[in-house]
């Protein structure tokens, strides 16, 4: 079943079988609440929609998490069995980010191949230079350069925390309103109340039957304003 209209502030749903969801979550939306306990969350508003009411019966399973900024595609599980199905195999998955990155990217294409770890300070990510911390791969390729700007094809190879944002920020190429890694990631026609990054494609096996599942989002209309001007 594809997807079709749902008032949620939250999400839009792009497809629905009986053991798979799959939705576009706003940015802007926790994907799960955090301590402070958030009302509005995308698992919760997912459960709802499954739950058909604002009570929740059924609950949608975390598969894999968007930072908040980020707006794009996430499945859930309708079931702990689809779920754990999607999980254990999850990095074999593609999941493919655009990305709106400051500054003119040189190289066509590359890899960016470190380990992170989270500063106690503040909770933010950096790579290591002792080799402590978590690996972390991330591909890119350069889909278009436009006024002092680069729209990034990026494909996870791992999928830390933080990952995409912390990585092209290293290499000088923050994404634009980045405000938390961003520090050059600015330009005079970006919203910056937007993050340039968006989880725009995703395939895996349907974990029942394992037939191939590919979702395929188009750009936002901020990228798309920036990029025809």
């Amino acid at each position: 079943m594809t997807g079709g209209t749902v008032k949620s502030r939250a999400f839009a749903l792009v497809y629905e079988d009986d053991d798979v969801i799959v939705v576009d979550k706003a940015a802007g939306v926790l994907t799960v609440p955090t301590l402070r306990r958030e009302r509005v969350t995308l698992v919760d508003e997912v459960s709802r929609y499954l739950s058909r009411g604002p009570r929740i019966t059924k609950q949608a399973i975390i598969v894999h998490r968007l930072d908040r900024e980020t707006g794009g595609l996430v499945v859930f599980g309708k079931s702990q069995r689809a779920a754990d199905v999607l999980m254990q195999r999850w990095s074999d998955h593609e999941r493919r980010y655009a990305a709106l990155v400051a500054g003119v990217v040189v190289k066509d294409s590359g890899t960016i191949n470190t380990r992170l770890v989270t500063d106690d300070r503040n909770l933010d990510r950096r790579s290591s230079h002792d080799g402590s911390g978590e690996e972390a791969i991330t591909h890119f390729s350069v889909v278009t350069r436009v006024d002092g700007a680069t729209l990034l094809d990026v494909v996870l190879e791992t999928g830390r925390r933080n990952q995409i944002r912390v990585h092209l920020a290293e290499q000088r190429h923050p994404i634009l309103g980045d405000d938390r890694y961003g520090g050059l990631g600015r330009h005079r026609r970006w919203d910056d109340r937007h993050l340039g990054l968006q989880a725009r494609t995703l395939s895996f096996p349907q974990p029942r039957t394992g037939a191939p599942l590919s979702f395929e989002l188009a750009l936002p209309a901020t990228f798309q304003r920036f990029l025809k001007r």
